[in-house]
């Protein structure tokens, strides 16, 4: 009975679900009390959650292949002119390497989706299991003053929005991030001073975002 309480307790910001009319009146609810019953679904199936980060790099990462190996054919087998052995041996090299390159971000792509979409599920069923269980304990006071159409609201939409914030948000911002370290250390290795460059200018274009974004939200609305 204890667990099932403390089960019911975390997973009720994140259904949005007051338990009296006072409870209902209060204020927003903080990102992290949100994101709170989200923490059991994870950490049970942490292995989707490895394996999709792990293939969304290599999504992103495997393509960076395709423009050293034209580097290196510009390099090395365009100007070997004397030795045309070596310059077709090394040219298969490279479009084999460039072939595999290409079939592993296929896979890749695959399993970042499959793995995303499985964890996505499993952590929607989980949520969805114990929201019932909390709607289950609630009073018939509760369901006199509050709509049925907007308890079916929770059960579906914000359950679903709760499974996108693991494939949108923590799977795309680990592939986003590593994604951007990789490209800055290739930057920095070819050319220092074009990269600082660039770096400033991706801070101004952080920086006129996060300061007209206030504006654009209130035109918008």
């Amino acid at each position: 009975m204890a667990n099932a309480e403390a089960a019911s307790a975390r997973l009720q910001p994140l259904a949005g679900i007051p338990t009296d009319d006072h409870q209902g009146r209060q204020g927003g609810v903080p990102l992290r009390v949100l994101l709170r019953p989200l923490i059991p679904p994870l950490k049970r199936h942490w292995r989707y959650l490895v394996l999709g980060i792990l293939c969304g790099w290599g999504k992103f990462l495997l393509p960076l292949l395709i423009p050293w190996l034209a580097k290196r054919v510009v390099d090395q087998v365009l100007t070997s002119a004397d030795d045309t052995t070596r310059a077709l041996h090394d040219l298969q090299v490279y479009a084999a390497i460039g072939f595999t390159a290409v079939l592993l971000v296929g896979v890749a792509t695959y399993y970042r989706h499959f793995l995303a979409a499985s964890l996505r599920a499993r952590v929607q069923h989980h949520l969805r299991k114990q929201l019932f269980h909390h709607i289950q304990r609630l009073s018939m006071r509760f369901f006199a003053h509050h709509h049925s159409g907007s308890l079916g609201s929770r059960v579906s939409k914000d359950i679903t929005h709760a499974g996108l914030i693991i494939d949108k948000g923590i799977i795309q911002l680990s592939m986003d991030g590593v994604s951007f370290l990789v490209c800055a250390a290739l930057l920095v290795s070819m050319n220092w001073i074009l990269a600082l460059i660039t770096f400033v200018l991706l801070g101004l274009i952080g920086w006129s975002l996060q300061h007209f974004r206030p504006h654009i939200r209130r035109q918008r609305r």
